[in-house]
């Protein structure tokens, strides 16, 4: 099963530099049936993507940027929540998935 999002594409706010706020919320379902709620006002740099690759790939593009934040998200709780449970190569792997 992957992932099933049930919510659109967020809008994003310019907040500094390349830091951009997702103006409501994401909903989605992951691999393992969990459904999570990220709350609108989630800062993002967008997808990390090669500097020669911008100027054909827009890192905040609609089509991605909610696995985008999803990814962002999770590398946060685990940098800054001792109780979760994934590690970053964890995180990364079911973003690929």
């Amino acid at each position: 099963m992957n992932c099933v999002w049930l919510s659109k594409p967020p809008d994003l706010w310019p907040l500094h530099g390349r830091i951009k706020i997702a103006l409501s919320d994401i909903i989605f379902t992951d691999v393992d049936g969990k459904t999570y709620i990220h709350k609108r006002g989630y800062p993002t740099d967008g997808a990390t993507i090669p500097n020669i690759l911008t100027s054909v790939w827009d890192p905040y593009d609609r089509q991605i940027i909610r696995s985008v934040l999803q990814h962002d998200i999770q590398y946060a709780l685990h940098d800054f929540d001792i109780n979760f449970m994934q590690t970053r190569r964890m995180v990364d792997l079911r973003f690929y998935r």
